[in-house]
């Protein structure tokens, strides 16, 4: 089309463009050229290849859990113990050993007597024993007594199956995976607790589509009818149905990197008020007054030694007390969880805009900057007092939004688009631009 034959708007807006210096342009293009940039690092977590990521994201929730109300722990929840010191009696202490395996052959039968929902030992089984046997056989009648009872296992793959195999001796019984995870791979400090995988290449029993931790198929299995678990591909979230016709939603659970749950960790208080050490549970295999208290309880049985984690806030848990907080999270629907990909890069933008903004017109009215020293440099950048108010803007947003909802935001990206634009475009300015002032009347 011809300029001469343009309608009046498109000439009007030509006119507007014409009468944009190239200064403004700058102010224009580098936030949203910032935005970009940010927005791609956040998608690959750029921040986190030296761990910053994880230890603003641990830090700040630590201190934030301290303004919202604290996670209930499920009281149907009791964590069995097997302790570190060797104690007088039958129970077992130490570090796993089959010949435990007696023991935990009676703690079913009794749990089974109980009538306790979920029985889930927090180990994996190596290597076969004599008591294998008798172990299978009480696995076998805890079933037909409606107690699910679930063993630990480290991975599952459908070439290889369980790893470790679990012994035939125990027949065929339920399984979940037991390591915990962590935002920072195998002996990083712990963040989220790998809630489940997904596997594409079917849904048989020896091929799950879903191969689920220990916490969730403790919770799958303790649903009267059980759970079925299924994955939100596009909101990055693991569905729980109630089997049957109508497949009702009764969970819906966020998760984060590498599908894991960001842990609402209980107060450890609560964690020791539901511990029994083996040997306290051993002196009520024969009392019924005693068991009645597991009636419909989840059980877990765990190892004190050598089991105590790291989390990212520095606390320090047994393995066996995560999976614990994780099937309470799950339980009582209490989540910390992250904004979707789209409101994410919204806010990077505005806050890319943010920066930019200082540099504009209306920006310099407010542009008060104070020399910052650079410890062991001569270097004194200075920083407007503005944008640093902005910043404690955002973060006591950031504290209303977890307050309020639980929802995390990503302090690192959001922080940087503001800082990063705002220093990019002061670049540009004091390079390019240093004695020009931007055009921004647009008529006339």
């Amino acid at each position: 089309m011809k300029p001469e034959n343009d309608k009046p708007w498109t000439r009007k807006l030509r006119s507007i463009f014409n009468k944009v210096d190239a200064r403004t342009w700058a102010i224009i293009s580098v936030p949203l050229l910032t935005g970009l940039v940010v927005c791609f690092l956040s998608i690959v977590h750029f921040f986190n290849l030296l761990g910053l990521e994880d230890f603003i994201q641990g830090y700040s929730v630590r201190y934030m859990k301290d303004y919202t109300a604290a996670a209930k722990f499920d009281k149907r929840i009791k964590i069995f113990l097997i302790g570190e010191t060797p104690v007088a009696g039958t129970a077992p202490s130490g570090d796993i050993d089959p010949k435990h395996r007696e023991f935990f052959s009676k703690l079913i039968r009794a749990m089974t007597q109980a009538r306790a929902k979920v029985l889930a030992f927090d180990i994996a089984f190596e290597y076969g024993s004599p008591f294998d046997a008798e172990l299978g056989a009480a696995i076998a009648e805890a079933e037909k007594n409606n107690l699910k009872v679930i063993v630990g296992i480290d991975e599952f793959s459908a070439e290889q199956g369980t790893d470790p195999a679990i012994p035939t001796g125990f027949g065929h019984p339920r399984w979940g995976t037991i390591l915990v995870g962590g935002s920072r791979g195998g002996d990083g400090r712990i963040g989220t607790i790998k809630l489940a995988e997904f596997n594409a290449a079917g849904s048989s029993p020896d091929n799950p589509t879903v191969i689920p931790s220990l916490a969730l198929r403790s919770v799958m299995e303790a649903s009267d009818p059980a759970l079925e678990p299924e994955f939100d591909d596009g909101r990055l979230n693991l569905l729980l149905y109630r089997s049957g016709p109508t497949r009702e939603l009764f969970r819906s659970i966020p998760l984060d990197r590498e599908e894991g749950l960001i842990l609402d960790e209980v107060s450890q208080r609560e964690i020791q008020d539901a511990r029994k050490s083996a040997q306290g549970v051993e002196t009520e295999f024969s009392d019924p007054a005693a068991l009645s208290k597991y009636k419909d309880a989840i059980v877990l049985v765990g190892y004190e030694q050598g089991e105590m984690q790291t989390l990212l806030t520095g606390e320090k848990r047994l393995g066996v007390d995560i999976h614990a907080s994780a099937i309470s999270n799950i339980l009582n629907g209490i989540f910390i969880s992250r904004l979707s990909p789209l409101h994410n890069f919204f806010i990077i933008f505005f806050m890319a805009l943010l920066g930019a903004a200082l540099h504009s017109g209306p920006g310099k009215w407010i542009d008060f900057k104070l020399p910052v020293p650079i410890p062991w440099t001569s270097f004194q950048p200075k920083v407007p007092i503005v944008l640093v108010f902005i910043a404690a803007l955002y973060i006591l947003a950031a504290f209303l939004a977890y307050k309020v909802s639980r929802v995390y935001l990503d302090v690192c990206y959001h922080i940087a688009a503001l800082l990063i634009s705002y220093a990019g475009l002061w670049f540009v300015l004091d390079k390019w631009f240093s004695k020009q002032e931007p055009i921004w009347k647009l008529n006339g």
